[in-house]
């Protein structure tokens, strides 16, 4: 007798069978699954649905949190504020060195341009910022 895994999962008509169910290019179940998630779509109308959605729950979070006096939040707000004048005072290195001395500027400008510099600023101006850019000028112009 000669040794065939295709036995393990029932007669060889059986798994030709369920491999043509599968792969047949015209009707098999991978081309059923693949025409299904291609002809979904986001429409305008979930799209403005969804928007009005998020402006709302930014709206709630700015609400919640702009009227917070705790010592976390005081302490959030004096750590976004210092590392702000840090990467202010990198960007003003570059600029005051750049005339005198062209490899300290651009060290400093390598500094101020690290990706940790970069998504701590970015995220700081989201999170003190996004929610007014988002109520003010976005959701207005889309809804």
């Amino acid at each position: 007798m000669s040794w065939n895994p295709l036995k393990w999962f029932g007669s060889t008509k059986t798994v030709e069978k369920t491999a043509d169910n599968l792969f047949d290019k015209d009707k098999g179940l991978l081309t059923q699954v693949g025409s299904w998630v291609g002809n979904m779509s986001f429409t305008d109308e979930e799209q403005a649905e969804y928007r009005v959605k998020v402006g709302d729950k930014v709206s709630d979070f700015v609400g919640k949190t702009l009227e917070e006096n705790t010592e976390r939040s005081k302490a959030r707000r004096d750590i976004a504020v210092l590392w702000i004048k840090a990467q202010l005072s990198l960007v003003l290195m570059v600029a005051i060195c750049l005339p005198f001395d062209k490899p300290l500027a651009k060290g400093y400008l390598e500094l101020a341009t690290i990706d940790v510099m970069l998504w701590g600023t970015g995220s700081i101006i989201a999170f003190f910022f996004g929610a007014y850019v988002w109520g003010a000028h976005i959701k207005r112009n889309k809804a």
